[in-house]
């Protein structure tokens, strides 16, 4: 999945006709009352198309309303805790070697202690 902004969506085909893995490309700041984007939206899903590419091109709100449609999962109730498990990072939120949140404010320090002696 690859996610591109309204405006760099002829960018984001361009990395889409070279990729053999890629399925689906999200636009996730679509407005449909802006022509440009309206514009930039049917040209990558014709040139995708026409390219025969079989990378499916939504807007974050498709997908958000495809999501609602479905049934909830269930809770996992099995008794191991070998399972998918999701750990999210947020904008301006990063981790370093050992798995420690880096948090913006701590962006411009050294990840790792170096010695140069």
């Amino acid at each position: 999945m690859l996610a591109a902004g309204a405006q760099y969506l002829d960018l984001a085909v361009e990395s889409a006709l070279q990729s053999a893995s890629l399925r689906h490309l999200v636009v996730f700041d679509y407005q449909p009352r802006i022509d440009d984007h309206q514009e930039n939206l049917e040209r990558a899903r014709r040139r995708l198309h026409d390219a025969c590419m079989p990378v499916v091109v939504s807007t974050l709100d498709e997908v958000i309303q495809r999501g609602r449609q479905l049934p909830p999962e269930p809770f996992y109730t099995g008794g191991t805790d070998e399972r998918l498990a999701i750990d999210p990072l947020h904008v301006g939120q990063h981790r370093d070697t050992q798995g420690r949140d880096v948090h913006r404010t701590d962006a411009g320090q050294p990840m790792v202690d170096v010695d140069r002696g």
